[in-house]
């Protein structure tokens, strides 16, 4: 291959990395992980590695297979200890639900890549006033202008204080 001739390195790395399956390229990721610096592992990239890739999880033990020829969850534990060591493991030994491609298709579930579809507003219908307005609104016929009476407490309402006139007398 010409691109091998000419490349060497990490840059020759970053673009097998871009032309290999995803998972290949990952399962690689692990492994240069474990090996880690000074025998010790990356917990970062582990973390970083395993987490966000449910859908691919299966694919992504196959290939660590055919990689190192062990296990993912066998060299996790080998690896690891703890807490770090049952997280790590959870997260490779997870399976997608399967039946989801199956909802997809017949609609009667959204796909999580997609936008949800637009909500429509709620439709407010609105009657129109009368012919001749409403009765009684002002500047229509039969609209009475109200007669603005005191009283003793300084409130505006008539009925007030029209019983409490009546009940002082």
């Amino acid at each position: 291959m010409e691109s091998q001739k000419n490349c060497a390195g990490d840059y020759e790395k970053a673009l097998v990395a871009l032309v290999a399956p995803r998972a290949r390229t990952i399962a690689r990721g692990i492994k240069a992980a474990m090996s880690g610096w000074i025998t010790s592992t990356n917990k970062g990239a582990l973390i970083g590695l395993l987490t966000h890739r449910d859908a691919e999880m299966r694919t992504l033990r196959l290939e660590f297979e055919k990689e190192t020829g062990k296990s993912l969850v066998k060299v996790l534990k080998d690896e690891c200890s703890g807490e770090f060591e049952n997280a790590l493991v959870a997260l490779a030994s997870y399976t997608a639900p399967t039946g989801i491609a199956s909802r997809l298709e017949a609609g009667t579930e959204i796909s999580p890549d997609e936008a949800p579809p637009p909500k429509v507003p709620d439709v407010v219908y609105v009657m129109p006033p009368p012919a001749g307005g409403y009765p009684g609104a002002m500047g229509q016929a039969g609209y009475k202008k109200k007669k603005n009476r005191r009283s003793d407490s300084g409130s505006s309402s008539s009925s007030s204080s029209s019983s409490s006139s009546s009940d002082e007398e």
